[in-house]
């Protein structure tokens, strides 16, 4: 039986994957879930990821209002700069689209047989494997929607959330272009 994968997001506590299958109990007419396999993906840690709203911007990657200078002091790598998931890769404005970015690690042990040195990203060497780890891009969108998980590397995860209220934060107001009206004249030279 081919199973799909199930994503909870729970924020500033924890994600999770799991298969779970739907039970109908005709007798007390509930519906539940029973969970098969399931997987931590991380936990955020309030300790390690605390900061003031001066410092917000160094979690922005694509801000129209920040500067180059002024973000990416944090570790981010190619993975992270990817067009969002479920986005046109071809349409530049969404693959630049303002994110702002969240970790969460110390999730279960992934002892897949892939699973290197060269896997680890976010997660560190436990018991023979990597613990699961998760990037979250945040991002203005008109609904408030997990758009997209994506496992980029051995057990580690890329998830895109989009959230209206976004929208009116600064740092993710694009910016508007200036029109200009163009009057085309015939060439003088050609009636000549």
């Amino acid at each position: 039986m081919q199973y799909r994968w199930t994503y909870e997001y729970c924020h500033l506590q924890q994600l999770r994957q799991f298969h779970a299958n739907t039970f109908f109990d005709k007798k007390t007419g509930t519906a539940y879930l029973d969970i098969e396999t399931e997987h931590s993906l991380g936990k955020y840690d309030k300790a390690n990821d605390s900061f003031s709203d001066e410092d917000e911007k160094l979690y922005m990657l694509n801000s129209p209002l920040l500067t180059k200078s002024s973000t990416n002091n944090i570790d981010i790598d190619d993975a992270l700069k990817k067009p969002l998931m479920g986005m046109d890769a071809n349409d530049a404005n969404d693959s630049n689209r303002a994110v702002f970015l969240q970790e969460y690690r110390n999730g279960d042990v992934c002892d897949h047989e892939d699973v290197t040195d060269a896997a680890i990203k976010g997660g560190s060497i436990h018991n023979g494997g990597i613990e699961r780890a998760t990037t979250v891009r945040f991002s203005c969108g008109p609904t408030q929607s997990l758009e997209s998980v994506n496992e980029d590397s051995t057990c580690h995860y890329m998830i895109d959330i989009t959230l209206p209220e976004l929208c009116q934060h600064p740092f993710f107001k694009m910016e508007v272009g200036s029109t200009k009206v163009v009057k085309c004249l015939p060439d003088v030279n050609e009636y000549d």
